[in-house]
């Protein structure tokens, strides 16, 4: 006799995708989504549309400072304790979005060797890790493009 699939806890899904959360974080609207999902609905997909600044399920207009989401770490651990239980394919922590911190030391380092004139070595790893930190979210993405300077060196390196 086969045994039923459990049922996933509706509060573990998102409510874009309807698909159990990977990266839960929280709007200001007290809403959880999946980051990625999330967004891809604020920000926009990559093909120019820009996005919305709505919260999907309340509908409220969002202040930029408001689109900030917040890593819901508790749920995340429930969902993982839970995908664990019910044998579900668990999914690695995501790894913490990158600081502008990072990104303005990377591009500091890349433009005082090229006007040092220092190795092209070390302008090329930065740019590399300029390059890696962008391809891993949206929202580093945008970092490295609100990081003064980095559209410069990248741009300059080109």
């Amino acid at each position: 006799m086969e045994q039923a699939a459990a049922e996933v806890p509706s509060y573990f899904l998102c409510p874009i995708s309807l698909e159990i959360m990977r990266d839960p974080v929280t709007l200001a609207t007290g809403i959880t989504y999946d980051r990625s999902s999330i967004e891809r609905w604020m920000f926009g997909g990559g093909g120019g549309d820009g996005g919305k600044g709505t919260c999907p399920v309340t509908r409220r207009q969002l202040a930029p400072a408001e689109r900030e989401a917040t890593p819901n770490h508790t749920l995340r651990r429930l969902i993982q304790a839970w995908c664990a239980a019910h044998a579900v394919e668990r999914f690695p922590t995501p790894r913490p979005p990158v600081d502008s911190c990072r990104v303005a030391a990377l591009v500091d380092e890349g433009t005082t060797t090229m006007l040092g004139g220092g190795g092209r070595q070390r302008q090329l790893a930065a740019l590399r890790e300029i390059k890696a930190i962008a391809a891993e979210s949206d929202r580093n993405k945008r970092c490295v493009e609100a990081t003064p300077g980095a559209v410069e060196f990248l741009v300059s390196v080109v």
